[in-house]
């Protein structure tokens, strides 16, 4: 068996980024040449609401449905600077995808949309 190195050149991490400032430097400290772009997915409270509805039940589904329709308020009213921010309404992965692999430039290679 032969022995192979292999270099990534790319890594998707995936989380929620309330202070995007703060998580490129922390990422930035770990991978000192990385060249970060922040995807903000954006959905409508609607889209929220019917979303949570099918994994959140009991008695705590009200209060996380404020939670994250505050936190949801709180992001959109941000400095979107540097951000690519892209609506899921009515798409599903697939499609969220292609158009977050276009948006970051990478499907031809270029730089991000941003």
């Amino acid at each position: 068996m032969q022995d192979t190195l292999h270099i990534h050149s790319r890594l998707i991490m995936s989380g929620v980024m309330m202070h995007p400032g703060f998580d490129r430097r922390w990422i930035l400290a770990a991978i000192p040449e990385a060249a970060i772009t922040v995807v903000r997915l954006q959905a409508s409270e609607e889209a929220l609401a019917e979303r949570l509805s099918r994994r959140e039940i009991g008695s705590g589904a009200e209060e996380q449905l404020q939670r994250t329709l505050r936190r949801a308020r709180r992001m959109a009213g941000e400095n979107r600077e540097g951000l690519l921010c892209i609506p899921t309404d009515g798409k599903g992965p697939a499609e969220l995808a292609d158009t977050i692999l276009r948006a970051a430039g990478w499907q031809d290679g270029g730089k991000p949309d941003a």
